[in-house]
């Protein structure tokens, strides 16, 4: 779909998405059956859709080392013109966002096909859809009046050939100083509103976050230059003052109007009491499957040179509640071929790509890292565990372990992660136990409030080291 240089191609692309994501919305519509779905239109930036410039560089130069001069190497030359044509300086303040719906109206027009599509499809077999459109990365009234036209176009469109209406609401992420500044007009056009508070943050405090946690922002945490790291904890003087000029300004204009956070804010403790001081509706946060804290990690081992997956392994659902994540994981319990299934085409795929395989899991994915190294010795040559246990059964895999284990883990027994680091050993194989002193469970995860920052930072230096020992670098 971005790879296509022209409205045909892409159409021709959306064409191909549209049923995945009408199926899926499907999916959360039966699961929240007369609970309000609030979805968020395409909002990342291009770079993370995009191959690496030196991965189809190094493709061009193998191909013409090799002597290919045809249709494939063609087909090369052409993905790295078009990456050029793509290739943003600043790609998060670049095309992205409503930007990129207002420079590409199909897409908008294919999710709003997917969603109220779906909302029709779930109607008509007695569940009650509750769809609630949300715009990303709005800063002038100009963008939000052309989108709300769109999507009404779009969606009258839809109940027209289906011959049947479901309700909907528009809303708008609040993540620009601009939108903030604005927010008493926003709220004539929109009916809720979402802070975005890690763009919120990079735009108000005009850093990347990226860049500031591995050039600056570490120090100056540790120097006390500033109280705490502005992307998890939020920064109350700066970022939450806009966050209560938009608060007021948009009631000033719609009393009652809701109004949230997502992001990775809104699982830290002093961010939600500063969120209940502003007077926010709701928090949106997910503590468990694939959420951001993942997504972070594989980002930043992509940044490292490897190729990366993360398996989804339930389905886009995730658990808000500690309560909700057992019952969660239960479920799938139930039904560990699919899981196994899931994890082990994940591995085929890379092993594609790849000679030697890295798997990093935490807490339930551990289960099927472990299966996965006794399964696939020859391809998975390194396994990185963060506090979890391998499966009690005779055998172990042969793979070299990593594990990361708190001291103070309420869900784990570090006792026989002890036994079995022995255990592995005594029959030669390559198994090291770190225990990280004062600590709990979700150590690793800065959207918990047990994340511990400097254990975070030392695991992960020892798990660079492992993999590069392993895997190379």
């Amino acid at each position: 779909m971005i790879m296509a240089t022209d409205t045909a191609g892409r159409k021709k692309a959306l064409a191909k998405l549209l049923p995945f994501q009408q199926g899926d919305f499907r999916e959360m519509y039966e699961a929240m059956d007369g609970l309000p779905v609030v979805i968020r239109l395409i909002d990342p930036p291009l770079h993370e859709f995009l191959r690496e410039f030196a991965d189809v560089d190094v493709d061009i130069a193998v191909a013409r080392a090799t002597g290919q001069n045809g249709a494939d190497l063609a087909d090369k030359e052409r993905i790295y013109r078009r990456l050029e044509q793509l290739h943003e300086d600043n790609p998060m303040l670049g095309l992205r966002g409503c930007r990129l719906l207002l420079v590409y109206p199909e897409i908008l027009e294919m999710q709003i096909r997917a969603i109220l599509g779906a909302a029709i499809d779930s109607a008509e077999k007695g569940i009650k859809a509750k769809p609630e459109i949300m715009m990303p990365l709005v800063a002038t009234m100009g963008e939000l009046d052309r989108l709300q036209m769109q999507v009404m176009e779009v969606a009258e469109t839809i109940f027209k050939e289906r011959g049947k209406r479901v309700e909907f609401k528009f809303g708008t992420m609040i993540e620009i100083p601009r939108a903030c500044i604005i927010a008493d007009q926003i709220a004539t056009k929109t009916e809720f509103f979402s802070f975005g508070t890690n763009d919120l943050t990079q735009t108000v405090l005009g850093i990347s976050r990226d860049d500031a946690q591995k050039s600056f922002l570490t120090r100056y945490v540790e120097e006390k230059i500033i109280p705490a790291d502005p992307f998890q904890v939020l920064d109350r003087d700066g970022v939450g003052a806009m966050m209560r000029m938009a608060v007021e300004r948009g009631r000033k204009t719609k009393p009652g109007l809701k109004i949230g956070i997502c992001g990775e804010h809104a699982g830290e403790p002093s961010s939600v009491a500063l969120c209940h001081e502003l007077g926010l509706t709701y928090v949106s946060h997910a503590w468990w499957g694939r959420n951001a804290d993942v997504l972070a990690r594989a980002k930043a081992l992509r940044r490292e040179g490897y190729t990366v997956d993360a398996p989804d392994l339930f389905g886009g659902r995730v658990a808000k509640t500690i309560d909700e994540a057992k019952a969660l994981t239960a479920g799938e319990q139930e039904n560990e071929a699919k899981l196994t299934k899931t994890v082990d085409e994940a591995v085929g795929a890379l092993g594609q790509k790849v000679d030697r395989i890295g798997i990093v899991a935490w807490s339930f994915g551990v289960w099927y890292a472990w299966k996965m190294g006794i399964a696939h010795p020859d391809k998975v040559r390194a396994l990185t565990l963060f506090y979890g246990i391998g499966p009690n059964e005779p055998e172990a895999p042969t793979t070299p372990v990593l594990a990361h284990y708190a001291e103070q883990d309420e869900f784990e027994d570090i006792g026989f992660a002890r036994q079995l680091e022995k255990e592995m050993r005594a029959a030669g194989n390559d198994v090291r136990v770190e225990l990280y002193p004062g600590t709990k469970h979700w150590f690793d995860e800065p959207s918990r409030p047990e994340f511990d920052k400097n254990a975070s930072a030392l695991a992960w230096q020892r798990t660079g080291a492992f993999l590069r020992e392993h895997l190379g670098s």
